[in-house]
């Protein structure tokens, strides 16, 4: 069992937690994003879709209009891919870890909301598909470091791995932001 990753989101957090200042966003590189698949919306936009690794398992989200896509030793080195909305202050990044380490995705699920959450009566939980990967949502508030987050989370079971793909922003713009949250959890796929 990786215990870096289990406690990654946390980790995360913590690295995130400068997401106001100015040293963060000069530390964080944004890379291109030239080799994607481009798809055309029904309103004329261009979306992309992000192809990615987990060990050897490939997955994929899609970048809506507005994200960026960041280096994930940036961010929170275990992540297969990290992403930000600077413009919302609304951050994504996917973690996964080989299945035949745990005992069931219940344990799995167990042990990530045991780590990350202080109140865990106050989590909102659902069963959720996510093109074919299942698994639950759990929403939450969590301060780290003095700093208020909303959390928007998935822990899904895919072919063999268990994928956690987390979305975060700020308690303040909890509301505003998600839905968008919401889309780019809706469109993880393993490929």
């Amino acid at each position: 069992m990786k215990k870096g990753s289990i406690v990654g989101i946390i980790v995360g957090s913590l690295l995130l937690t400068g997401c106001s200042t100015t040293n963060f966003y000069n530390r964080k590189k944004e890379v291109g994003i030239t080799d994607r698949v481009s798809q055309k919306n029904d309103d004329g936009t261009t979306d992309k879709k992000i192809s990615f690794e987990i060990e050897e398992a490939m997955f994929s989200v899609d970048l809506i209009k507005g994200w960026k896509e960041l280096e994930v030793e940036e961010v929170y080195e275990d992540a297969s891919v990290a992403l930000s909305n600077m413009k919302n202050t609304i951050y994504y990044v996917v973690i996964g870890e080989n299945k035949e380490d745990f005992e069931s995705l219940d344990f799995y699920k167990e042990l990530i909301i045991e780590q990350m959450i202080d109140e865990p009566d106050e989590v909102q939980e659902k069963e959720v598909t996510r093109n074919g990967l299942k698994g639950t949502n759990y929403t939450f508030y969590q301060a780290v470091d003095g700093i208020k987050f909303f959390y928007d989370i998935d822990i899904l079971e895919g072919k063999e791995h268990f994928v956690q793909s987390i979305s975060w922003t700020l308690k303040s713009k909890a509301k505003t932001n998600q839905d968008t949250m919401e889309q780019l959890l809706a469109s993880i796929e393993e490929k």
